[in-house]
């Protein structure tokens, strides 16, 4: 879009699994973002349930990328949830009303995917806001 235009997403949550900062939705999100100041950023980090994380422990790995897309112009903040990812990333996106939900996947299969499940697809079809999903390069 070109600087100044309207947006079509006002309110993007990125799901981040705290483990690669920045995943791979960042760069592309971002790119959907550039250009119109209406767009924030919300990149979610979400704990398991019963860890005892202080919010500055959420929100500390999430910096990096925060200052990178504030760096790049674009309007970003972080937020937190406690529980099943899927769950707390579907609860997040009611919660902040967001136009699009950006998650990643490793696209695991066999034994691996069996064994760990996918939160990726579970957002995908439980959710009922457009999801954009990004397979995570691990190399």
């Amino acid at each position: 879009p070109r600087a100044g235009a309207p947006s079509f997403f006002r309110r993007v949550l990125v799901a981040l699994d705290g483990t690669e900062l920045p995943p791979a939705a960042v760069p592309v999100i971002a790119t959907l973002a550039r250009g119109s100041p209406e767009t924030e950023l919300l990149l979610l980090r979400v704990a398991p349930a019963g860890r005892g994380l202080t919010a500055e422990e959420l929100v500390a790995p999430l910096r990096p990328a925060l200052e990178a897309l504030r760096a790049a112009g674009l309007a970003a903040r972080p937020v937190i949830g406690a529980g099943e990812p899927a769950d707390e990333v579907l609860a997040a996106a009611e919660r902040v009303d967001a136009d699009l939900v950006a998650v990643t996947s490793r696209g695991r299969q066999g034994a691996a995917r069996l064994i760990e499940g996918s939160h990726a697809e579970e957002i995908l079809r439980r959710c009922a806001r457009p999801v954009l999903m990004v397979h995570a390069d691990e190399r």
